[in-house]
């Protein structure tokens, strides 16, 4: 009968599975941490930095091309200025559309049809200057683009002697808190002397006192407006009776002021 064979452990003597370790690395200081952490995470250290210096390489030619596109587009613009012609500017706002500076050209085109009294073509300028800002305008820069746009297409409707549409285009700015108060000012003060001329005395009252009460106090406009009640004194004054008001009859009327139009845009 045979005796059971002892199992032997297959890992006695098996030294595959250690590590020696350098006296050096027995208690390892900072440095060697660092080094054996670069040795472990090398592959990941160099993904990450190499992520980092792809991303500062994209900025700087991101920047790089910005410039140079902003160049271009200062130089396209001076040029159609200086064509002198409204359809050069027109043409510089629709091939840059949603830059601000093409804003400006429209609007620039509107105020030279405009001074042409080419109140129809200076309404579509203004109607295309009145679009969005696009980026790079900030929230106050683009409510200014939309006021002036606005108020040169009013002042075209007006003066192309469509007043019925150019008192909703009044009401509809002044109606509009986004647009800046020298923008609703101007606009109120022209529904303002619409109403005395259609001697609508009480309409031009209503006008005059939401000046009064949404304006600030230092707005340019609340001096015409003091100024239009100066020449029109029946303006400071409630409705009189019939009698007072026949007897009145035979007074003269004040010449009422026109409506001025915007300041062009400075070139």
């Amino acid at each position: 009968m045979s005796l059971p064979q002892k199992k032997t452990d297959s890992r006695k003597g098996d030294d595959r599975n250690l590590v020696l370790v350098d006296q050096d690395f027995g208690q390892p200081d900072f440095e060697d941490r660092m080094f054996l952490f670069w040795v472990r995470n090398k592959a990941l250290i160099l993904g990450v930095a190499g992520v980092a210096i792809v991303a500062s390489v994209g900025a700087i030619i991101f920047k790089a091309v910005a410039r140079h596109r902003l160049e271009t587009l200062q130089n396209a613009y001076t040029t159609a200025v200086a064509a002198g012609k409204p359809e050069a500017l027109l043409a510089f706002s629709r091939e840059n559309a949603g830059q601000p500076l093409a804003r400006v050209a429209a609007i620039e085109a509107g105020d030279k049809y405009f001074g042409e009294k080419k109140y129809d073509e200076a309404a579509k300028a203004y109607a295309i200057a009145g679009g969005s800002a696009g980026a790079g305008a900030g929230e106050n820069v683009s409510a200014v683009f939309s006021g002036r746009a606005a108020l040169g297409a009013a002042f075209s409707e007006l003066y192309a002697l469509r007043k019925d549409a150019a008192t909703k285009a009044f009401v509809a700015i002044q109606n509009t808190p986004a647009h800046p108060a020298g923008v609703r000012g101007q606009a109120l003060l022209s529904l303002a002397i619409l109403a005395v001329e259609a001697d609508d005395l009480a309409a031009a009252r209503k006008w005059l006192d939401t000046m009064d009460r949404t304006l600030p106090a230092n707005d340019p406009w609340l001096m015409a407006r003091a100024s239009l009640l100066e020449q029109v004194p029946a303006l400071t004054v409630q409705a009189q009776p019939p009698a007072v008001a026949a007897a009145d009859a035979g007074k003269p009327v004040p010449a009422v002021p026109q409506a001025a139009p915007p300041s062009p845009a400075k070139e």
